[in-house]
């Protein structure tokens, strides 16, 4: 993967920022795509940080990242499984609202 690199300024010095194009992660990846956003082809992964959103599927939000890939695993999973249907889809629906770049399912 060869990763696109560009000039920013900060401080009044410049440093190179990293960047991935998402569809060529997932690409690389072999993802599954279930939804692609209307932006998808222009999205850019620029951090190497991702996200297990335990507290944000709670409804807390406050210092959620959503820059960073979002990993929905075990524990995730296990507590949407746990809320009646209707409190599930309110919850993800608060969580997609926000519109992290890529959701992975493990």
């Amino acid at each position: 993967m060869i990763p696109q690199y560009t000039q920013i300024e900060k401080g009044g010095g410049s440093m190179s920022e990293f960047s991935v194009p998402l569809s060529e992660l997932v690409e690389r990846l072999g993802l599954d795509k279930v939804y692609i956003a209307d932006n998808y082809e222009q999205t850019k992964i620029s951090t190497v940080e991702i996200n297990r959103p335990g507290l944000e599927l709670t409804g807390y939000f406050e210092f959620f990242d959503n820059t960073r890939i979002q990993v929905l695993g075990k524990g995730e999973l296990g507590y949407l499984e746990g809320l009646d249907p209707a409190e599930r889809a309110k919850r993800v629906d608060a969580f997609v609202a926000h519109e992290p770049p890529l959701i992975v399912v493990a």
